[in-house]
């Protein structure tokens, strides 16, 4: 037994742990994750997509100046396996790329800003939609998509804008006009003082721009929704200056409130999504046409029956386009529609 100089026992002595320590470490990222992790299989199946069009918009080429940019590949494979564990976020997936495995196996072990992963979610919905039609027709080469039966369903999300976002036209008119005079105070502010901080001016500056084109989006909105209102009505019209495409409808606990309408394709067979749409309808009325059509548009098929819920077969929006009605078997709430009448004859849809 061994004691200090005083005589006595001294404190156990242990490994000191330091957990603020940075260190150099030996990684072997292919063992970072499984032969049989979802992020092989998403890599794999984004290779045999057509990215034709997002390579010929890159700048960077092979033999000139200029820094190298992530390929599409890679971008569009972060944000599948986001979708897939849950997550919507650029700055997230940002930050998850430095210790989640299978986004460093993805960039073997490198980093991407959120900015470039949220400008390629973004900055151009067309080519979005065109890889998310490669993506719904290679699943469909491999048998994974058969459109037999499509389901559809919607969800009402509520939008960023508050319920105190919602104005009539004065107001909505009275907060551009202020907006657009604080930007002309702010350029003579610029030239009145130019030993001023340039990137808080530029702040201050680039937010009232942003402001000023929110409330420019109102007012067209405004005047949109005010040619579906009769002329007595017109004066109640609202919209929200901070998200103009937002509507106030009812949500799933009772509240009304602005937001969006979400729908939701679905091929049966493997429960694989082949449509999603976004509207600022109320309710479900006028979306099951308008989607199958677009469904359609996308695939070049047409899905033998589609399974919804009564929501959708009430008022106009199961009507075909040739003028007749949709025949429907219902269930409950459910209603399973043959697409005979618009889309040209139904095929195998049992009741």
């Amino acid at each position: 037994m061994e004691f200090g100089t005083t005589g006595k026992r001294g404190k156990p002595r242990y490994v000191r742990i330091d957990r603020e320590q940075m260190y150099w470490a030996m990684v072997d990222v292919e063992a970072l994750v499984a032969p049989n992790h979802r992020i092989r299989a998403i890599w794999a199946l984004a290779g045999k997509l057509d990215l034709s069009d997002w390579e010929s918009r890159i700048a960077a080429r092979e033999g000139a100046a200029g820094r190298p940019s992530f390929s599409p590949r890679l971008l569009a494979c972060v944000w599948i396996y986001g979708y897939s564990i849950g997550v919507a976020s650029a700055r997230a997936l940002a930050r998850m790329v430095d210790w989640e495995p299978g986004l460093r196996w993805l960039t073997g072990c490198g980093s991407i800003n959120a900015h470039t992963l949220s400008d390629f979610r973004v900055d151009d919905k067309q080519r979005l939609d065109d890889l998310f039609t490669n993506l719904v027709a290679l699943l469909r080469r491999e048998g994974l998509v058969d459109l037999k039966v499509v389901t559809q369903d919607g969800t009402k999300i509520k939008a960023g804008a508050g319920k105190q976002s919602m104005h009539r036209r004065p107001t909505i008119e009275a907060e551009l006009d202020q907006a657009r005079r604080h930007m002309a105070e702010l350029d003579q502010q610029a030239c009145a003082d130019e030993a001023q901080d340039e990137r808080r001016l530029a702040a201050q500056k680039r937010g009232a721009w942003e402001r000023a084109a929110r409330l420019e989006n109102a007012l067209e909105e405004l005047k949109k929704r005010e040619e579906e209102k009769p002329p007595s009505q017109r004066d109640q019209v609202r919209v929200s200056g901070s998200e103009a495409e937002a509507r106030k409808m009812k949500h799933a606990d009772g509240s009304w409130a602005p937001g969006h309408n979400v729908q939701v394709l679905t091929d049966a067979k493997e429960k694989v999504i082949v449509g999603v749409a976004v509207s600022s309808d109320g309710n479900d009325q006028e979306q099951l046409l308008t989607e199958v059509d677009a469904l359609i548009s996308r695939t070049g098929e047409k899905p033998g029956c589609v399974l919804a819920d009564g929501g959708y077969v009430s008022g106009s929006g199961a009507k075909g386009g040739t003028g007749g009605r949709a025949r429907t078997t219902r269930r409950g709430k459910t209603a399973r529609l043959p697409l005979f009448s618009r889309f040209g004859g139904p095929r195998g849809c049992s009741a």
